[in-house]
C-alpha cells in the first residue's frame, strides 16, 4: 500500500466531549465523594480520575468492606499532602 504525504497540512484541534464523567464531576464539590458499584468498581475509577486530572482536579478512593468503592473529589494540590 501506498501513502500520499500532505505537505503542511494543518492540525485539527482534538474534540473533547463532556462524558458522564465530567458531568459527574461538575456537579460535586472539593470533598464530596461519590459511590461506585461492584460491577464497575476499578474501570470506572480509571475514567473518573482520567477526567478529574483533565479538568485540574484529582479523586481518591476507598474500598468498603462490602465492595463498594467511594471515590472523593479533591483539589490539585491535595497531592501534596498525600
Amino acid at each position: 500500500m501506498e501513502y500520499q504525504i500532505k505537505k503542511n497540512a494543518p492540525l485539527i484541534e482534538r474534540r473533547k466531549g463532556w462524558g458522564k464523567w465530567q458531568k459527574l464531576l461538575a456537579e460535586m464539590d472539593v470533598g464530596d465523594a461519590v459511590p461506585l458499584e461492584d460491577n464497575e468498581n476499578l474501570a470506572a475509577y480509571r475514567g473518573l480520575r482520567r477526567a478529574a486530572k483533565d479538568m485540574g482536579f484529582r479523586v481518591t478512593m476507598r474500598t468498603l468492606e462490602d465492595g463498594t468503592i467511594l471515590v472523593w473529589k479533591l483539589d490539585a494540590e491535595a497531592e501534596a499532602s498525600e
